[in-house]
């Protein structure tokens, strides 16, 4: 639903926000095409209360936080939204992407920015790859291999899973 809103500005504890004293709904409409940033985009605040969507590995998901390794590095989600918490667990080892509203991290004391943390509300939680049923039936690769560049790796395979071949070195 699209609507027309007015308001005035008020001081909020990040951003000013828009406190509306009037919405009229103009109709039905979609969501705009979300962002899709670099993690160094998501990280210096620029982005805040902006839609965007990522894409990276969980390698952690527990009550409330996900941390999505993604191009760049890893990147610690607080996710706002408890309905989502089973959803995030169950990704974990996932390629995923989350599509929500991205909130920068800061400390409301100091108001500096928690580098490498953003906040995210209500995320949708999209698989894009299910992660590897027994780590251990991944295709073996020798040490020398891991060095070379691999067009088959995409997704959970680009974040280097593999099991060791070949003799351990003395």
């Amino acid at each position: 639903m699209s609507s027309k809103s007015e308001g005035v500005t008020t001081p909020a504890e990040f951003a000013p926000q828009v406190r509306a004293r009037r919405m009229t709904p103009l109709g039905h409409g979609g969501l705009p095409q979300p962002l899709r940033p670099s993690r160094e985009e998501l990280s210096n605040g620029s982005l805040h209360t902006q839609f965007v969507e990522v894409q990276g590995v969980v390698t952690e998901a527990r009550t409330g936080v996900l941390t999505l390794l993604m191009p760049g590095g890893s990147l610690r989600i607080l996710v706002y939204d408890l309905n989502e918490t089973a959803q995030c667990v169950a990704a974990e080892d996932a390629l995923v992407r989350l599509r929500g509203v991205v909130g920068a991290s800061w400390d409301p004391v100091s108001h500096r920015f928690k580098g490498g943390e953003v906040c995210m509300f209500a995320p949708e939680i999209i698989v894009d790859e299910a992660p590897p049923a027994d780590l251990f039936a991944l295709p073996p690769k020798r040490v020398p291999e891991l060095l070379l560049f691999d067009p088959q790796a995409s997704g959970v395979a680009a974040s280097q899973d593999f099991r060791p071949s070949g003799a351990p070195a003395r």
